[in-house]
């Protein structure tokens, strides 16, 4: 599966990777809710909030089989959005 796929939602972010024993792991967690840390102080805070409010709400292992059908259903969705942005924006110039 190679690193670390991820998807954002407003409150959780969804996840797929492998383990240290090769498992492709499906995971739901919380999102941290700030932006990416940049400097030491936001570092601290986000070392601060992983301790305190990250945790994992749903883990499990998939085969490898579920991992390619959901990434092939999410690379669907990308590219449909993708197509209709572009169908858009050709509507919206020909104006």
């Amino acid at each position: 599966m190679g690193s670390r796929w991820s998807k954002k939602y407003e409150k959780y972010a969804t996840w797929l990777y492998n383990d240290a024993s090769n498992n492709i792991v499906f995971q739901v967690t919380s999102v941290y809710p700030e932006k990416f840390p940049e400097d030491s102080i936001e570092i601290a805070h986000y070392k601060k909030w992983l301790e305190i409010k990250y945790a994992p709400f749903f883990t499990c292992i998939i085969s490898r089989d579920t991992a390619i059908k959901c990434l092939d259903q999410i690379n669907l969705v990308l590219k449909t959005i993708k197509d209709n942005v572009a169908k858009l924006k050709n509507e919206f110039h020909d104006l």
